[in-house]
């Protein structure tokens, strides 16, 4: 039997609400594409990197015009502490998919050493994650029952914590993180567990260097890679452009047949708004659409003697 394209649309709508369920076993905060310009939700030991209390506000729509498709809303501030060794940093994120929704509060701490042209520092943070499943609002047929939407709405709360080394200088940097480390589970009913399982773990690689090509032109190359315990699961390839320190052109390439093209402006040396925009490919491609997202950052206190602060 085939199904009519809105059919199709309700049906994706429902998978994804049925996927935040079961994603639960192999949970991870969520993934911004600007990771370049917010970098602490994926590693707390970014925390303090700009020298400057900062903060950095993203907003993303992923396959917009899909119904209970993917909404991130996140908040990370971070700063130095008074002797430059410590540094602090809080994350708060809302991500919803579908009829569950996941919030979270994470503080950061991160000890930082001076290492050749760079800092190395190392980070660890911790909190709560608190998910709710609305499984009352889920309309079925006579030909899809499930005992899940007849037990009635959850909600619960667990710990959380992550780890992460960061370092950079002038022209480099490198970032090796486990952004969530405990793994939430659905056990049953209305139960969830909280549980450290190794082979489950997702880890964040990234890398890369800025170059000057003359007086006016920087080229900023960049990965990212995202495995879990050793088996590859996503590689983002990035190339930056920056004019005059002042509007920076980016595309990206992701392993999952994803394309994004980025803009972001300076303002002044505090203030800076970037947009980026991905699509994806595939066979599945008809029934996606256009990923967007936003992130304005905001130095409070900016100096004009620390390592790369705008870029890394």
């Amino acid at each position: 039997m085939l199904l009519s394209a809105d059919k199709c649309v309700k049906v994706l709508a429902l998978l994804l609400g049925l996927s935040a369920c079961f994603a639960l076993n192999a949970q991870h905060a969520p993934v911004n594409a600007q990771y370049l310009t917010n970098a602490l939700p994926l590693n707390p030991a970014f925390s303090g990197s700009r020298e400057a209390m900062s903060v950095a506000l993203t907003y993303r729509n992923q396959w917009s015009g899909i119904e209970g498709a993917p909404v991130t809303q996140t908040l990370a501030a971070h700063t130095p502490g008074k002797n430059r060794k410590l540094a602090y940093g809080l994350l708060v994120y809302r991500d919803a998919i579908g009829v569950s929704k996941r919030n979270a509060f994470m503080l950061n701490m991160a000890y930082r050493l001076k290492l050749g042209q760079g800092k190395l520092s190392f980070g660890l943070s911790g909190g709560m994650v608190m998910q709710s499943n609305e499984w009352s609002k889920i309309t079925t047929t006579d030909e899809v029952e499930d005992l899940v939407f007849s037990g009635g709405d959850d909600r619960f709360s667990l710990p959380d914590f992550g780890a992460g080394l960061y370092y950079s200088d002038k022209k480099y940097f490198f970032s090796l993180s486990v952004p969530s480390i405990m793994q939430h589970q659905y056990a049953g009913g209305q139960s969830y567990t909280s549980s450290f399982v190794m082979d489950q773990t997702t880890v964040f690689a990234s890398a890369g260097a800025r170059f000057a090509l003359n007086t006016s032109l920087k080229i900023q190359p960049s990965f990212l890679m995202r495995s879990i315990m050793g088996d590859l699961q996503q590689v983002d390839l990035n190339l930056l452009l920056n004019y005059q320190d002042f509007i920076e052109l980016g595309v990206s390439y992701r392993s999952s047949n994803a394309f994004l093209a980025m803009l972001r402006y300076h303002f002044n040396g505090q203030f800076a708004l970037a947009y980026s925009s991905e699509m994806e490919s595939g066979s599945h491609h008809r029934y996606l659409r256009m990923s967007h997202e936003m992130t304005l950052t905001y130095d409070f206190v900016f100096k004009t003697n620390t390592v790369s602060p705008k870029f890394f």
